[in-house]
């Protein structure tokens, strides 16, 4: 479709060798994500992680197993509203999904799927009773639902945090994108 989003790898070596070189205080999950990122979109399996910046180089091992075709096989279970809206939204995660394929940092799926199907970020109210504390920003399906896009084994407690996301905001529901390597989960939220 019409999203874009550049990635700069640092070192290639022999067209299989991913080397991404960071200064920073110490490595974080982020940067292997970014890592990963880089092994699946050059089609390689293996790459190093490392930081200059302590008094003694950090180097951490990348290793995937992942190829294209593994990471574009998967089902969709789907438990969302019927309307013009969700509709847009699902497409846009299966035509997407079905091009790059799973397994990539949860970023990149947030920004393709708000991009292609519209959905802007919005900053939601966030309340105690009827007084605002505070504001979350969220990508919104429309005006009174948002979006999550996870990737979690234990949809339980998740759900639980979401239920109470949504108990403390206006909102009426939040419809909700878990993405594991073989499934998607499209459910949806509901105030009570």
């Amino acid at each position: 479709g019409s999203f874009v989003k550049d990635y700069f790898i640092d070192l290639l070596l022999c067209g299989s060798t991913i080397v991404e070189a960071k200064t920073v205080r110490e490595l974080l999950l982020a940067h292997h994500g970014q890592g990963i990122n880089y092994l699946l979109l050059a089609g390689t399996h293996h790459g190093s992680l490392i930081n200059f910046r302590p008094s003694r180089v950090d180097r951490k091992f990348l290793s995937t197993t992942l190829t294209y075709s593994m990471r574009r096989k998967f089902r969709i279970s789907d438990d969302w509203p019927d309307d013009e809206r969700h509709h847009l939204v699902r497409d846009s995660v299966n035509t997407f999904c079905a091009d790059v394929g799973l397994g990539f940092d949860l970023p990149l799926y947030r920004e393709a799927f708000a991009h292609l199907a519209h959905c802007p970020r919005q900053l939601v109210p966030i309340l105690s009773g009827t007084k605002t504390i505070g504001h979350q920003e969220l990508t919104t399906i429309s005006d009174d639902t948002a979006c999550a896009v996870t990737s979690l084994d234990d949809l339980d407690d998740y759900r639980h945090h979401l239920r109470r996301l949504l108990s403390n905001t206006s909102l009426s529901a939040i419809s909700w994108i878990n993405l594991r390597l073989g499934h998607i989960q499209l459910q949806q939220i509901k105030k009570k």
